[in-house]
């Protein structure tokens, strides 16, 4: 048990440093401490955390797709917020949007890890403290200039009303995700208690040439309970954070996670 000296309570509200406006679904955590969240669609989070496990050099990130990550020592953090009630990211600015063109025939191909009866492994989140938790599986592809045209998986049971996801796209770096490959959020609503979910990722033109790593963030649970749980496959490799800015942990049977892509049948 932890006395209430002991708890400390942190919240603000992530701002774009040009607009000014609120920026919603940032990740917010300390790296590698398993004390994370991300913020609402007002950009405002709330943070408890336990000061005997977090101390004065410990990092504090926010991150998000579309902007530049920002760090904190929590000395320095908590100096800002004092004297202002709100964190600035600042935008990515390209100077050009990449458009693909794509030219000749192309064929479909499904790639990804497809279920084994024999298997009994699932990926859940449980607690509405999972907020920036992400359940995600390496996916091998085998042929160049792969558009990925949707993510589709199996829900085996969900006891919220609904749930907001994020999906992210890692390439692999030291056997764990790594550089997020995605320049824009894709975020979808589940409100199936049970059965397949397809994402449509086609109007994001994703095409990747090497292995990925494919994610489902939990962003946002609508309702009093969480309990959702997706079906594992008989092969391949998960990787599990269980709380926003959390370590990576890997495991050696695959999520059910299935794309639909397209690749040009001339080089």
């Amino acid at each position: 048990m932890f006395s209430n000296a002991q708890i400390k309570t942190i919240e603000s509200i992530v701002l774009d440093s040009q607009s000014g406006e609120p920026i919603p679904f940032v990740n917010v955590g300390f790296l590698n401490k398993s004390v994370g969240t991300v913020s609402d669609e007002n950009g405002f989070f709330t943070m408890a955390y336990n000061q005997n496990r977090i101390s004065e050099n410990d990092t504090l990130q926010f991150s998000r797709i579309g902007y530049e990550s920002t760090s904190y020592l929590i000395k320095s953090y908590l100096d800002i917020i004092n004297n202002k009630e709100y964190i600035t990211l600042n935008p990515y600015i390209d100077q050009l949007e990449e458009v693909l063109l794509f030219s000749g025939k192309r064929k479909k191909k499904t790639i990804g890890n497809f279920y084994d009866y024999k298997s009994e492994y699932s990926g859940y989140w449980k607690e509405k403290q999972a907020l920036g938790g992400e359940i995600a599986t390496k996916i091998r592809v085998k042929r160049k200039k792969s558009k990925l045209l949707n993510l589709t998986f199996k829900v085996l049971g969900s006891a919220s009303d609904s749930i907001l996801v994020r999906v992210n796209i890692y390439k692999e770096e030291n056997k764990i995700p790594g550089k997020n490959i995605l320049k824009k959020n894709i975020f979808h609503t589940i409100t199936s208690k049970e059965g397949a979910e397809k994402i449509d990722l086609e109007p994001y033109n994703i095409v990747v040439s090497e292995d990925i790593i494919v994610s489902l963030e939990l962003v946002k649970v609508y309702g009093k309970n969480i309990g959702f749980m997706i079906r594992g496959a008989g092969t391949g490799t998960s990787f599990i954070r269980y709380i926003s800015q959390d370590i990576w942990k890997s495991y050696s049977i695959g999520m059910e996670y299935i794309l639909e892509t397209s690749y040009p049948l001339k080089k």
